[in-house]
């Protein structure tokens, strides 16, 4: 999910008509179709570059690529010329990719295990969170339980916007929590903003998972996924285990997972960031196997291509009018 890697910008979505990078294959068929059209004199188009979406006129009636539809449309050209076999091909070509698959999967089984056999290391200081019943611990977190999952939810104080891809993960979440505690796990959302402005946003949305504020401890620079003052001004900072320029975002998104034994010691077991996040998304083991795929085809490549419908019109922090504010 890698609302991280784009930051604010991303949660904004920016013109799809910027987009970066070399083009798919689906981009370059529509283009190549695009032109056989102008050839008939069927639709007036202006080349601006293969590397751009504009290299159609955005007046164009034919081919008008809108926010809304520019993903839904980008790979039906390769559909069109999808291989299509007999039946029999088609069942010896399932039969050789299953075999395959199984092997994908004692892979995968293999390597969780190197995660979870990755060594712990102790949480020696003291952080307090803010709920909606007043102050608790990173040991009341637990409630009880020895296993905690923590989502860093991107939300900084007075935060307007709302991140898409953080929205989208703890959308999984609200019908797995019994399932979750039957586990032994506890699972909290954490964020830098106050918590009446967490409760606010939680409520608008409809979670019910507990959602808490780290805004009065270092919880959240601890962890890398929020950055003081200086580490922006310096273009310095650490994220994903390693430095980068985290420009004007002060929040990013991530995952922890917190063991506490008998004792009451708690442990920092393991923490991923950017697309790591992606293996908490259900939704993509649906979209890996549609035919369209994922459709991250612009402008970004990534989750926001497809997911910021979903919180792109929502404001909760707007600023209010002058009269109003008095």
């Amino acid at each position: 999910m890698n609302c991280a890697k784009y930051g604010r910008a991303a949660a904004r979505m920016c013109d799809p008509g910027k987009n970066h990078g070399n083009p798919n294959p689906a981009f370059q068929i529509r283009l190549d179709e695009a032109r056989a059209k102008w050839k008939g004199g069927i639709l007036p188009i202006r080349r601006a570059g293969i590397r751009g979406c504009h290299a159609y006129k955005r007046k164009s009636l034919s081919l008008r690529l809108r926010k809304e539809n520019w993903t839904v449309k980008n790979n039906d050209p390769v559909l069109s010329r999808h291989r299509i076999v007999s039946d029999e091909e088609w069942l010896e070509a399932r039969r050789a990719l299953l075999r395959e698959e199984k092997e994908a999967m004692k892979r995968h089984d293999e390597f969780t295990k190197r995660q979870r056999d990755l060594p712990w290391r102790k949480v020696e200081k003291s952080y307090i969170f803010a709920t909606t019943a007043g102050d608790v611990s990173l040991c009341d977190l637990f409630e009880g339980r020895t296993q905690l999952f923590i989502k860093h939810f991107m939300m900084g104080p007075d935060q307007d916007w709302q991140c898409p891809g953080c929205t989208l993960e703890v959308s999984h979440v609200d019908g797995l929590l019994d399932y979750f505690e039957h586990h032994d796990m506890s699972y909290v959302a954490v964020g830098r903003a106050p918590i009446g402005q967490i409760e606010a946003v939680r409520r608008k949305m409809g979670w019910k998972f507990k959602w808490v504020s780290s805004s009065n401890s270092d919880f959240n620079y601890d962890f890398h996924v929020s950055f003081r003052p200086e580490e922006l001004a310096n273009h310095r900072a650490i994220y994903n285990f390693r430095e980068f320029d985290p420009k004007e975002s002060e929040d990013l998104s991530g995952n922890s997972i917190f063991y506490k034994d008998k004792r009451g010691q708690v442990f920092h077991t393991y923490s991923t960031f950017g697309r790591g996040g992606e293996q908490f998304l259900g939704i993509y083991g649906f979209f890996d196997l549609l035919p369209k795929g994922r459709e991250e085809n612009g402008p970004t490549h990534s989750l926001p291509d497809w997911a910021s419908f979903k919180a792109k019109d929502i404001h909760n922090c707007p600023k209010l009018p002058l009269s109003e504010s008095l």
